[in-house]
């Protein structure tokens, strides 16, 4: 019939309506093969990606990046930044091997490898790699030696040796190094003693429990994620309560108490300001704080998220403000900007939220237009069971 229609368009003596029908004919052809070539190359991607890619042990979700370590000490990347050291990816890539920690500021990365080295590279505005300079670093640089414990903020960075000292670098306009200044450092400069963990918020501040399980914050606190009842922000650690096992520090903050009751501060997504924690469930064991919304995991190992709707796939979009159940056997959660990464219990993972930038991992490329988020999480591990 196209041939016919042809003949009969040069018969007519329209030479020039068939050379137009021609390129519409060849545009259409085009059309219907580009995408089923490049839901081929999506597919075999993140089939190769997965068979190497199996079970995690740790996993950072950032804004737009996103890395996991394997259970043999790799490191994995995807999602859009310039400072990957392969480039930016729709799928894991490996990184480098023998790592024991990760974690992922807004555009900067921080790892410890096994010897409890400590490496950095990205983006340095404000010193925040920690190698006394400003320089942007594409590849990893080595920071400091016998670190047990690291978190990455948007500006800042904190460590925690092995004796337990904390230190931080980087922007210091909020009094988010803790130090009594507001001066930036370029280095790591001692803290505090007696830190079993630190957590770097987006906000400038910083959250750290002492050996004694007491609370410490210090820095922004203009929407209260300090929890000290006041929008001050402290140039110095000031404590904050006793009792806390876990602390997550994102725009807002969440703690996890001694008897697994889990509080909540801050500009959390739906309040503007909770000035002083506020209890929202019991029975907690670990947390993380996102872009507005939360995530947290109970000893059953539900997981149980509350925000933004855009993180939630519960079909009932009006109960975002109180905690809902998302899914079981989930091992750990990391909630980055308006997506999220878990490890279920059997070292599989899964990601779900906002996928424009590549960092749930899916393998998505630009040749299909995907929606912006996905509602339902999706395997990244071959062994995966959702």
């Amino acid at each position: 019939m196209i041939i016919a229609l042809v003949i009969w368009l040069i018969g007519e003596g329209t030479i020039k309506g068939a050379i137009s029908f021609g390129l519409c004919l060849v545009a259409l052809v085009l059309c219907m093969f580009v995408p089923t070539r490049a839901i081929a190359y999506y597919e075999s991607s993140l089939e190769s990606a997965t068979q190497r890619f199996q079970s995690v042990t740790s996993v950072s979700a950032s804004d737009g990046s996103t890395m996991a370590i394997e259970t043999d000490g790799s490191l994995w990347a995807w999602g859009s930044y310039r400072y990957f050291l392969v480039g930016s990816r729709s799928f894991p890539v490996k990184i480098m091997d023998s790592v024991t920690a990760v974690s992922l500021g807004s555009s900067h990365f921080m790892v410890i490898k096994s010897d409890g080295s400590l490496w950095s590279w990205g983006s340095n505005s404000s010193g925040k790699l920690g190698d006394g300079t400003t320089v942007d670093r594409i590849s990893p640089v080595k920071i400091m030696d016998s670190v047990v414990m690291v978190s990455a903020g948007t500006y800042n960075s904190y460590a925690i040796k092995s004796d337990n000292s904390l230190w931080a670098w980087g922007d210091n306009s909020c009094g988010q190094l803790g130090d009594g200044t507001k001066n930036a450092s370029y280095s790591p400069i001692k803290i505090m003693d007696s830190v079993v963990s630190v957590s770097a918020g987006s906000r400038m501040y910083a959250m750290a429990i002492k050996e004694d399980d007491s609370l410490w914050g210090w820095g922004d606190n203009s929407y209260g994620a300090l929890g000290d009842g006041t929008t001050e922000d402290k140039s110095i650690p000031v404590k904050i309560m006793d009792s806390v096992s876990m602390v997550s520090a994102g725009y807002h903050t969440i703690a996890i108490k001694t008897d697994g009751s889990l509080l909540e501060w801050g500009e959390d997504g739906i309040f503007e300001g909770r000035y002083y924690p506020v209890k929202l469930m019991d029975s907690a064991v670990s947390a993380s704080a996102g872009n507005g919304y939360s995530m947290a995991i109970k000893t059953d190992g539900t997981l149980w998220n509350w925000g933004s709707p855009y993180t939630i796939f519960a079909q009932d979009k009006s109960d975002y403000a109180f905690p809902v159940i998302i899914m079981d056997s989930v091992a750990a959660v990391s909630a980055g900007s308006n997506y999220t990464i878990a490890i279920k219990t059997d070292g599989s993972l899964c990601a779900w939220g906002e996928r424009s930038d590549g960092q749930l991992g899916d393998g998505l490329i630009r040749e299909i237009p995907p929606p912006r988020f996905r509602e339902v999480p999706v395997r990244i591990t071959s062994s995966a069971s959702q």
